[in-house]
């Protein structure tokens, strides 16, 4: 028995699909190198701010609890607001301090922080106020 297979020497339609296979290669070829391609930016200069985000050993936390008699703490010790100024000015000169974290408690007036704030800055200090969150409200 003779079994042939035999292709019609004419293309159809069916040969077409491969074509379309080779030009699609072809392409994404072309779409995935043009994104290697290094291009040069735009120089852009940005704005310099005159202050420095302190490092955690830079800064000084000064804590105040209470809201009747509030007790000021310069890092776990207590001290008094007549000594803060001293400490505060020791401590920039000869350790170089350049700020002071104020954490307050929520219930201190706010008269007093802004009191604390003006000595801190007054002393050529920059000043940060340390926020805790509150409890979770209920839903």
């Amino acid at each position: 028995m003779n079994v042939s297979l035999t292709i019609d020497e004419n293309p159809g339609p069916l040969h077409a699909l491969a074509v379309l296979d080779i030009l699609v290669l072809i392409m994404l070829l072309g779409f995935v190198s043009a994104t290697l391609v290094h291009r040069a930016g735009v120089a852009v200069q940005l704005p310099q701010s005159q202050t420095r985000f302190p490092a955690d050993n830079e800064a000084l936390v000064l804590t105040v609890k209470g809201a009747l008699e509030p007790v000021v703490y310069l890092g776990s010790r207590p001290i008094a607001e007549e000594e803060l100024i001293g400490t505060l000015r020791r401590k920039r000169d000869e350790e170089g301090l350049r700020m002071v974290l104020l954490r307050s408690d929520r219930r201190l007036p706010a008269m007093m922080q802004l009191r604390l704030s003006e000595i801190i800055v007054a002393e050529g200090l920059d000043c940060g106020w340390l926020a805790e969150p509150g409890p979770p409200r209920p839903e």
